[in-house]
Order: C-alpha cells, then sequence, then structure tokens
C-alpha cells in the first residue's frame, strides 16, 4: 500500500535540454509520464535523463498511444536500477483526497501537493478533475495517489491555474490500460517466480544484485580478476548473468563476456572447444587448440570469461595443465583472459593443486563472498514479484518463506513458486 512517505521512493526526475518533469515507476525498468514532458526528446531523439535517489540514468521512449491528444508516454531504463513500482486501481469516489509529489521548477528536489476528487470529466477520453492544491509546472507527470485506496488512480497532466489552489486535472487508471494494457495486473498470469533453477538469465529480470555487480566491475577495471564465492542456491548464477549483459557498459576497455558453466563440460576438449567456439575460432574437437597455439590466438582477442561451477575443475578429468594455462593467460598486463569465476568454497581450498605449485587463481582473483538475504530484502522481492499479478501473500506466508529460505535466493523463488501456484489454482477451482 502507497503512502505519502513511501510515494517520493517511486518518482524520478526527467531532464532535458529544454525543460524536466515527472514520471514514475511502472513496472520494472519502466517508467510513466506525460507526452508532453517529453515531446522534445521524441521530437529530437534525445536521450532523456533520469535522476532517482541521488542515482543517474538514461532512459528511451518505447511506446506512444497513436493519438497525439492522448498525453501519456512510456519510457525504459537504460540501465539496471532497483526499484519498486507503483500498484494502481480505479477506484474513486467523491471527495477522496488525493495527493502527488513531483519535481517543480521552483523544487527540483521534489515537492509533495494534496487535492480532493471532484469528478470526471465528459470526454471520450475523460480526465480526473481535482481541486484543492496548487499544480506547479514540473508536476506533469506525476503519480495521482489515492489516500483511501493507497493506490494510483491517475497521472497529472494539467493545472487549472499554476498560481493558485484550484487543483488540476489528470489522466486515469482506464486511459492509461487503454493505451498501455501491459500494465494492467493480470490475476492469472504466468507464475512470476521463475525461474526455479539455473540462475536468472535476463537482465530485466535480476533483483537485488546491483551494488554487487559495480563492486565486482570496480575490480574488474582495476586490473584483477574475481571470484563470487557462495553455497549452492546463493545466485553465482544469476550474478554472472548479470556482469554480462551489464559488461559493455561497465567495462572501461571493452571485452567480450562469454559464459560457461563447468558442469556441462567433462573434462579439457570440451572445455577447450567450447571456448574456442564461442570466441569464433575454427575448433577441432579432437585436436584442440591449446598450450601456445591456443595462447597465439587467444591473443588476438580480449575476453571477459566467466566461469560457473568451477569446482568441477576439482574434477580428474580436468588437467593441472588446462587451469595453469588459464592462470598463466588471465595474469598478464592487458591479458586475452579477465576471469570471474564462481564457486562455492573459497578457491585456495578448492586447489590446493600439487606440492610446490600455486593454485590456478592464487593472486589475480579476488574473493566476493555472495550475501545471501535479509528478511527486508525477501519481503521487497517478493512484493515486486507480486506487484502487478493481483494475487497476494498473508504476513503469515511471507514469514514462512523467509524462515524456509534461510536467505537462499533459489529456496525464496521456489517456494514461492509453489505457493503462488497453489493460489492461483485454489481461486480457479472456486470460480
Amino acid at each position: 500500500m502507497l503512502t505519502p512517505e513511501s510515494l517520493p521512493s517511486y518518482t524520478v526526475r526527467l531532464k532535458l535540454i529544454y525543460g524536466s518533469g515527472t514520471g514514475f515507476f511502472v513496472g520494472q525498468g519502466l517508467i510513466l509520464t506525460c507526452l508532453h514532458v517529453v515531446k522534445d526528446a521524441r521530437d529530437n531523439q534525445e536521450t532523456i535523463e533520469i535522476i532517482w535517489q541521488g542515482q543517474i540514468s538514461g532512459a528511451k521512449i518505447i511506446n506512444l498511444p497513436n493519438l497525439d491528444e492522448i498525453d501519456l508516454a512510456l519510457l525504459q531504463l537504460n540501465s539496471s536500477l532497483d526499484h519498486k513500482y507503483v500498484d494502481f486501481d480505479h477506484d474513486l469516489q467523491l471527495t477522496d483526497k488525493l495527493y502527488t509529489f513531483g519535481y517543480t521548477n521552483d523544487y527540483p528536489n521534489g515537492d509533495p501537493s494534496d487535492f480532493e476528487y471532484i469528478g470526471l470529466t465528459g470526454d471520450e477520453n475523460p480526465l480526473i478533475k481535482f481541486k484543492l492544491g496548487q499544480v506547479q509546472p514540473g508536476f506533469s507527470g506525476s503519480p495521482l495517489l489515492n489516500l483511501r485506496t493507497g493506490k494510483v488512480c491517475g497521472v497529472v497532466n494539467k493545472t487549472r491555474d499554476e498560481y493558485s489552489d484550484l487543483g488540476g486535472r489528470a489522466i486515469p487508471v482506464q486511459t492509461i490500460f487503454k493505451y498501455f494494457p501491459q500494465l494492467q495486473p493480470q490475476k492469472n498470469a504466468h507464475n512470476p517466480f521463475k525461474p526455479t533453477a539455473g540462475g536468472i538469465r535476463e537482465i530485466q529480470q535480476i533483483f537485488g544484485r546491483e551494488q554487487e555487480i559495480k563492486d565486482i566491475f570496480e575490480v574488474l577495471n582495476s586490473g584483477s580478476s574475481a571470484a563470487i564465492i557462495g553455497e549452492r542456491g546463493t545466485g553465482k548464477t544469476t550474478l554472472l548473468w548479470g556482469i554480462y549483459h551489464q559488461a559493455r557498459e561497465y567495462l572501461l576497455s571493452h571485452r567480450q563476456p562469454l559464459y560457461l558453466n563447468l558442469e556441462g563440460l567433462a573434462g579439457d576438449k570440451d572445455f577447450y572447444y567450447e571456448l574456442c567456439h564461442q570466441i569464433g575460432i575454427d575448433a577441432n574437437y579432437d585436436k584442440p587448440l591449446k598450450g601456445t597455439r591456443l595462447t597465439r590466438e587467444l591473443e588476438k582477442h580480449k575476453i571477459l570469461l566467466l566461469l560457473d561451477v568451477v569446482d568441477n575443475m576439482t574434477q580428474k578429468y580436468f588437467s593441472y595443465q588446462l587451469r595453469s594455462q588459464l592462470r598463466e593467460l588471465a595474469n598478464r598486463p592487458d591479458p586475452p583472459l579477465r576471469l570471474v569465476v564462481a564457486a562455492n568454497r573459497p578457491l585456495d581450498v578448492l586447489f590446493p593443486d600439487n606440492k610446490g605449485d600455486d593454485s590456478p587463481f592464487e593472486g589475480i582473483c579476488q574473493q566476493f563472498p555472495i550475501k545471501l538475504w535479509d528478511e527486508a530484502k525477501i519481503k521487497e522481492f517478493i512484493s515486486h514479484r507480486l506487484s502487478q499479478t493481483g494475487v497476494t501473500f498473508t504476513e503469515e506466508e511471507i514469514s514462512s518463506l523467509v524462515s524456509q529460505s534461510q536467505g537462499k535466493p533459489r529456496e525464496v523463488m521456489q517456494n514461492c513458486f509453489k505457493l503462488y501456484q497453489t493460489k492461483v489454482n485454489n481461486s480457479a477451482s472456486r470460480t
């Protein structure tokens, strides 16, 4: 349930070359605002600057109604932010108390205002009319919160008089859903708690790992490789995919990201063949490139190699020579390979190797113990995934999910998947 205190965390300031305004999060990476706020960006193919919670990002317009008189625009972030998004509800009653928070010309760091609902205009696409508050320049695109329902009922888009408290007008939820149907909550939509195994690969679905990803890129840009350490089910694979998708944005020197899961490889031949195949090097499985020939070929490339389940390299079918070559290729000035490896145990425990021989990653990988989710993070994740479904979990159910998971994201996902499916099936059986 949204409150006046929480609403600012859902809103963003939109900054353009010749103006500014407000928008708010309506989905993961999605921002809703008014067309007239971003019209110059549309006409000039300009990137829109997004300012949120002290962070600066960019956004582009991805959807507009095909009628200019519909004053709406849907934007998509160019990079990932760890944000929540609003719930909509079209329920409005006369004298409902309304509230908004936006970024005005006089108060660019944010300004609140409250109003009272009067009714709807008689247009084909009606507008919400409200009174007893001042709508200043910059409020356009801000969310209109119904304090009775705790949900957003519209988008502020017009003032009745910017110099007095006559109020203004807003675009109602019905119009938003009419032109952007993808924003409607779907009660019986596909289960949002997926995937239940194998890590999350889509950058839009990765949750709560932004700071860890940035920390790892800092290490990579300093000239070191990195190792993600944690038990099974703690999110190592998801973190690797987050790095994979954001390498172009965060690496100071371009490297081609490659993801290799050693769980599916049965020894040196498989490894060398798959590595060459992904890079685009001609490879013969029975006579794979390795040793000096592979080194010479790799020197033509700059690779960010993401190795998952690196624990498997301790198996007898992976040789010390393979591990040694990886170390040599990653332990040079401006090396052909920069590594990010994921393992269940610390590397010095995994790879003692032979007496007198260095561990293959000794001294070249800075280790990052992966953080388990605390209760607040789990609750935030559940709320985030449920927000557009119309399905709710009780406090008791959420407390049980927190207890069962022991902070492991995979356990959270799997148990939430089961509970969600049970609720949907029970609801369907009653109809």
